[in-house]
């Protein structure tokens, strides 16, 4: 089990001073995932200074995805009316229909 700093606040959804900057974000976040190759998932963490200047801080290609407290994944999915077992399936479909392809695709050779 992991200790937090007393001092963290988790705050889901994240409430913005400016409008413009979760869209921003956003962006950002797109052009980092698909400019680092990325497919399916991967949780990109930023930081935003109190001028409001946003910072690309890391990005998780295998954030976790345990049915806890601790996963961000987990309580951001929730936040969105997701259920583990949907957000799993969200995970795991792209990937399965991926392998099926190539199963597929070797058996005719």
């Amino acid at each position: 089990m992991t200790s937090e700093p007393k001092h963290l606040q988790k705050v889901c959804p994240v409430v913005f001073e400016h409008k413009d900057q979760l869209e921003k974000i956003n962006i950002f976040a797109k052009k980092v995932f698909v400019s680092l190759g990325c497919r399916d998932l991967a949780r990109i963490d930023f930081r935003v200074d109190s001028n409001g200047d946003i910072y690309l801080l890391e990005l998780n290609v295998l954030p976790t995805i345990d049915n806890s407290n601790a996963s961000s994944l987990v309580i951001m999915a929730e936040e969105r009316g997701l259920s583990y077992e949907a957000l799993i399936e969200r995970l795991i479909s792209p990937v399965m229909r991926r392998w099926l392809a190539v199963k597929q695709a070797a058996q005719q050779t």
